[in-house]
């Protein structure tokens, strides 16, 4: 069932946006090609969840120091079984900042990205599909650094780059801008 939704939001994405729309027909391709494509089963990869988290304002997002890849990036990580994509993305978030009360800005998809992860000593190399939505969370609230995090914080919009050079995160500030 959740599988469906996700398709059916993909498709509905890639009609919207054309910047990464080849991301998205690659993760739907993965998708109508592997019956296992939540959690971890799948060796050669999964669907992935993620949160771009701003401000009221629109000028900051909140990026993590992310423990493994030694890289600024967004709040996110594996979906669970029985998990619909947007669950995921939320609760991904909450764990990674510490914060309880981010607010869904839209249920449409926001970004996909399609990256490979490196091998490790758990796994073998594999692709992430990450799904990224757009949250909105309060920078007065206390932040909790998890166990999968360096750090994280707060960074205005302009000064993204000196955190990130991940063509995603500059995609994603991009549009970000542009709902302002």
């Amino acid at each position: 069932m959740y599988r469906e939704e996700l398709i059916k939001l993909l498709e509905a994405y890639v009609l919207r946006n054309t910047e990464d729309g080849d991301a998205a027909l690659e993760t739907l391709k993965f998708i109508n090609s592997n019956s296992e494509i939540f959690g971890k089963a799948n060796s050669k990869g999964h669907v992935t969840a993620s949160a771009w988290i701003v401000n009221e304002e629109m000028d900051s997002a909140l990026l993590t120091h992310h423990g493994k890849l030694n890289i600024w990036v967004q709040m996110g990580g594996h979906t669970e079984i029985g998990e619909r994509i947007l669950e995921a993305a939320l609760r991904e978030a909450e764990e990674e900042s510490g914060l309880s009360d981010l607010k869904v800005l839209s249920t449409d998809i926001f970004d996909v990205d399609v990256h490979l992860i490196p091998e490790s000593k758990k796994a073998p190399a594999h692709y992430h599909y990450d799904i990224r939505f757009l949250l909105l969370g309060n920078r007065e609230k206390p932040l909790v650094i998890s166990d999968e995090s360096h750090e994280i914080k707060w960074v205005a919009l302009e000064e993204i780059t000196n955190y990130s050079t991940e063509i995603s995160i500059d995609r994603m500030v991009r549009k970000t801008r542009c709902l302002k």
